[in-house]
């Protein structure tokens, strides 16, 4: 499971950074996901959200401080942009797009052509027909 982030900041060919953050999907206390969101959101989960099942859909579109660490492929030579913290956007920071539109550089994997459900994916995977 992946969080992806578009950014304001465009490379040589105008095209949106995209940076993104895997999980794994799970949102035991511990998780680095439900630390990630609940940092993001400002606040705890309750037992009842957890309970019903948090609707990741509702993250979409939210405005975000992303702190960056840029790291060096000691094997490739290539410089990765790593999210290290996701936090909300500061109030006092001013919202710089007020009608959030993808650009269009990124298809959530569930708006793929192939896109499985999970279930039918791990039957797949796991030899069913």
């Amino acid at each position: 499971m992946s969080l992806v982030f578009e950014l304001e900041d465009t490379d040589s060919e105008g095209k949106h950074f995209i940076v993104t953050k895997r999980y794994t999907w799970s949102l035991n206390e511990k998780s680095n996901l439900r630390k990630d969101l609940e940092r993001w959101r400002g606040s705890k989960f309750s037992g009842d959200e957890l309970e019903s099942g948090v609707d990741m859909e509702a993250f979409i579109g939210l405005n975000a401080t992303l702190f960056i660490s840029h790291n060096e492929s000691e094997e490739h030579g290539k410089t990765f942009a790593n999210i290290e913290t996701i936090l909300p956007r500061k109030k006092n920071n001013k919202v710089v797009f007020y009608d959030l539109k993808a650009s269009g550089d990124y298809t959530r994997v569930v708006e793929r052509e192939n896109y499985k459900e999970p279930e039918e994916y791990a039957a797949e995977m796991n030899g069913a027909s």
